[in-house]
């Protein structure tokens, strides 16, 4: 399920949200601002909508490249309509990143075009940029593995496991050539929390900030505008835990 944040930020840069709200799709966006509006710029972090191995299949996804499954496409459709109703349309969306994972793009592309509702003109992908940063943390030798498998218990350990998934630095064993989802870099060998926050702070330092706060060639004035982005349950939860 789609999950909506949305917080507004000041400069400098390194301010942080004054509020961030977690969300379904059927919830209302909200957001509270005290300062005035000519001041601030909006930071939207949306999750992709359901992907064929995050549903029902429940596995490791990491970098693998699943599509969406047709609620995914229709939990990105009522995302769009969600901001459209509280004002964010499409045509007040300055730029948005993605990471180069299919789930992310099409829902960035799906979330824009509802948000467009008739009027689809006032969008274009041209403002979507991708970043593989943003892409969703690695999982080493287990990707592409059922998250319930008994057999990755029996062989590392049910707590073992467990330390991989929730633990900031641990990690799964990396990866090699030979494994089926091998992919050469920039793709990692296996990641750490701690990892894929990094690599997704550095994609904010260097993309994100500058297009709220300075890019020249945007449609609103640098502090006036509003950015979307669509990525991954653990890049997601690392932007928010930076702010």
């Amino acid at each position: 399920m789609i999950r909506v944040c949305c917080g507004r930020l000041y400069p400098p840069p390194s301010s942080s949200l004054t509020t961030i709200t977690n969300t379904t799709t059927k919830s209302i966006l909200h957001t509270k601002n005290q300062h005035p509006r000519r001041n601030v710029s909006t930071l939207i972090l949306l999750r992709h909508g359901e992907s064929q191995w995050n549903g029902i299949e429940a596995r490791f996804t990491g970098w693998c490249d699943i599509p969406l499954t047709v609620r995914g496409r229709v939990e990105a459709v009522a995302a769009g309509q969600l901001l459209r109703s509280r004002n964010f349309r499409a045509s007040r969306v300055d730029v948005a990143f993605t990471s180069n994972l299919q789930r992310a793009s099409e829902t960035c592309e799906l979330v824009l075009a509802s948000a467009a509702g008739p009027d689809q003109h006032t969008w274009s992908a041209n403002r979507i940029r991708h970043d593989w940063r943003l892409n969703e943390r690695h999982y080493g030798v287990v990707q592409g593995l059922y998250k319930n498998d008994p057999d990755l218990a029996a062989k590392y350990g049910t707590k073992t496991v467990m330390k991989w998934r929730r633990s900031f630095r641990g990690k799964p064993p990396p990866m090699d050539e030979s494994h089926e989802y091998y992919e050469p870099p920039p793709a990692p060998l296996t990641e750490s929390l701690e990892d894929c926050q990094r690599r997704a702070l550095d994609c904010y330092h260097d993309s994100i900030a500058p297009a709220l706060f300075d890019e020249k060639d945007l449609p609103t004035p640098p502090h006036q505008r509003n950015v979307i982005v669509v990525a991954h349950s653990n890049t997601i939860r690392s932007l928010m835990a930076h702010f």
